[in-house]
């Protein structure tokens, strides 16, 4: 048997350390209602710790073709560190209990493929493994209209025979003892985000002896857990990848030849590949397939399905195909994965569905797609075995990551919505909930680098160097191109900073003292801490979606942006007072001298969300260039007329 089980002695010996103490707290002297509760209160807890850890001790991943492995014979430890103190981190190869309880409630937020649900379960077996807390694990699409974040702890803890007393369980979470990972949280629609987010936020303040943990690729929204410590997923390195490789055949021909390989290629795009476990899976499923190594991330995923399909199809001599139960070939296959993907992104991303709802969407696109026909309920078949983009999960199907699904909506917007292709990468770039489409924005930079430049870059450009054209002045006493680093560094991201006195804790000391302190604090959403001339620096900073692209854009290498890295004076900033906040939104603002106005410009670009900007004279020379594009192409197409 694949999966793992816990022995009875350390489901027993868990319940009695948490429930059960936790029951008697409740009861008290109560002898008859502790004892009526006991006996259903440790059957129920073992028989869900029991299920759990099962479920939780396998994965299935892209690399695996949907087969099962025990999830620690393929993990290797990551690393979580602090966004604001990258010193503060922690590696995940057992439960960090002290770090657990000096951390109560962390956001684990980073980008596709880092890692975040794997994570999440390697700390689930270790604290049962550890006896440590009692897991659980709400996977936060789950929740539907009709549910509550509640009602899916108590589905998990009920058992198959009976219920559990809901209201008793409730009062066994508040006594603590318990750790609660809600992973997921971008997955979760948008018309439920603020129903999920008061779900959480209730139970945390009902329940606040308990540890708190959400994973989420990065979301505005997120901002709103105020109180929670955000941290993020250390990419992995070069000696990491490479034991991750290893791990999914063994240490065998293909990750030995690969990595082989790998070090004979000079190539930096290879190797920032090798940083996210997902794409180093990627890599491994690609060239297991083909013995080449993909240079762009959309080169990844199509070997990956080429793997998938061909490798179920030559199974016979004399070179036989074997026809998939729908009866697609690849061709026609491949366009119902881009139909798919894209209706799942007009869907807000959703990834599992049950199976009358996967198959009305199937019939959805037979109406919309004029090729061959085929039987729903054989279509999913396919992507479950035969080619498993799709793993059935209890009564639902999911994409096997969601990744996947993007990749296949970013290939539907490039070759089945042509005409549309514009109007849809504008309307996703000028949506409020435009962070969500990071990774598809990235997937069809390389897919289309000229339609992503002609229109997403277009528009970036367009708008900041009106911005740039309508803001930039004289400033007395301040040089042109101080200016014009202010307007970069200020664009779409304001900040405020301080120096902070030997008493005074953080920023958020300063703004309990402020007028509107609280409002500032809600506006301000990221920040960082230094010493500087030897004096403590906390800056914040208002971000934008525009951060989100210009990070993706960094990881591309694309000339659009950059870092500030200049130094500044440290001798000025024995000037500024300390605990004063000095808030920096205009040209205008700490201009009291050149010195000044250029050790500002340092001190608010440290923080990376502001330090990282967009290149005016880049942009000038890219819109340019791509306005005369645009003309050559409208000169070509007066050339057909009248023919």
């Amino acid at each position: 048997m694949i999966a793992e089980t816990i022995g009875i002695a350390i489901a027993k010996k868990l319940v009695e350390k948490i429930a059960v103490v936790g029951l008697k707290k409740i009861y008290k002297d109560f002898k008859d209602d502790y004892n009526q509760h006991l006996v259903p209160l440790t059957k129920h807890f073992e028989e869900y710790l029991t299920r759990a850890y099962e479920r939780h001790s396998v994965v299935s991943t892209l690399v695996l073709r949907n087969s099962k492995r025990r999830l620690k014979d393929i993990y290797v430890p990551l690393t979580i560190l602090e966004e604001n103190d990258p010193e503060e981190k922690v590696v995940i190869d057992a439960y960090p209990m002290e770090f657990m309880r000096k951390h109560q409630r962390m956001i684990i937020r980073d980008t596709a493929g880092m890692g975040k649900t794997t994570l999440v379960k390697r700390l689930f077996l270790s604290a049962i493994d550890e006896v440590l807390a009692i897991p659980i694990i709400v996977e936060l699409r789950r929740i539907k209209q009709e549910t509550t974040l509640l009602d899916i702890v108590y589905d998990q803890i009920d058992s198959l025979a009976e219920e559990f007393d809901h209201e008793l369980l409730l009062k066994l979470i508040q006594q603590g003892g318990f750790v609660f990972f809600f992973d997921g949280y971008d997955e979760v629609s948008n018309e439920q985000k603020s129903k999920v987010t008061e779900d959480i936020k209730s139970l945390v303040s009902k329940a606040p002896a308990n540890t708190y943990i959400i994973t989420s690729r990065p979301e505005l929204s997120l901002m709103t857990f105020g109180d929670f410590s955000v941290f993020t997923i250390q990419p992995l390195a070069e000696k990491e990848a490479t034991d991750l490789l290893r791990k999914y055949d063994n240490n065998g021909e293909v990750s030995n030849i690969l990595i082989e390989k790998l070090n004979n290629i000079s190539n930096v795009k290879i190797k920032d590949f090798l940083r996210t476990p997902l794409l180093t899976s990627l890599l491994f499923t690609a060239f297991d397939y083909k013995q080449k190594v993909p240079i762009r991330k959309d080169e990844f995923y199509q070997q990956v399905f080429d793997a998938y399909f061909e490798s179920h199809d030559l199974t016979k001599d004399g070179g036989y195909v074997r026809r998939k139960q729908s009866g697609l070939n690849m061709s026609d296959f491949k366009k119902v994965l881009r139909y798919l993907g894209f209706k799942c992104l007009k869907r807000q991303f959703q990834t599992e569905f049950s199976k009358s709802e996967l198959s009305r969407i199937l019939e959805e696109i037979q109406d919309e797609y004029s090729g061959q026909k085929f039987v729903c309920e054989d279509f999913i078949k396919d992507i479950v075995t035969a080619v498993p983009l799709f793993v059935k999960d209890g009564m639902y199907y999911r994409w096997i990551h969601k990744s996947m699904q993007e990749y296949f909506a970013a290939l539907f917007i490039h070759d089945d919505a042509r005409s549309s292709q514009k109007a849809i990468l504008e309307t996703m770039l000028q949506s409020r909930w435009m962070e969500q489409y990071m990774n598809l924005f990235d997937i069809y930079y390389d897919i289309d680098y000229e339609g992503f430049r002609d229109t997403v870059l277009y528009k970036i450009v367009t708008d900041y160097l009106d911005y740039y054209q309508k803001n930039f002045a004289q400033v007395p006493g301040i040089t042109g191109q101080s200016v014009k680093e202010r307007l970069e560094i200020t664009y779409k991201a304001k900040a405020i900073f301080a120096f902070l006195s030997s008493e005074t804790k953080d920023m958020a000391d300063i703004w309990n003292l402020t007028q509107n302190g609280m409002n500032m604090y809600l506006e301000y959403r990221s920040g960082m801490s230094m010493v500087i001339g030897g004096r403590r620096f906390a800056s914040y900073n208002r971000t934008t979606d525009l951060s989100h692209l210009l990070f993706m854009l960094l990881g591309k290498n694309d000339p659009i942006c950059g870092f500030y890295y200049r130094r500044g004076n440290t001798g000025v900033f024995l000037g500024f007072p300390d605990n004063k906040l000095y808030k920096v939104e205009s040209i205008y603002d700490c201009a009291d001298s050149q010195l000044m106005y250029d050790s500002v410009n340092f001190l608010i670009s440290r923080e990376g969300h502001i330090g990282l900007h967009i290149n005016t004279d880049v942009a000038i020379a890219l819109k340019q260039q791509i306005e005369l594009s645009m003309q050559r192409r409208m000169n070509e197409n007066n050339l057909l007329s009248g023919l």
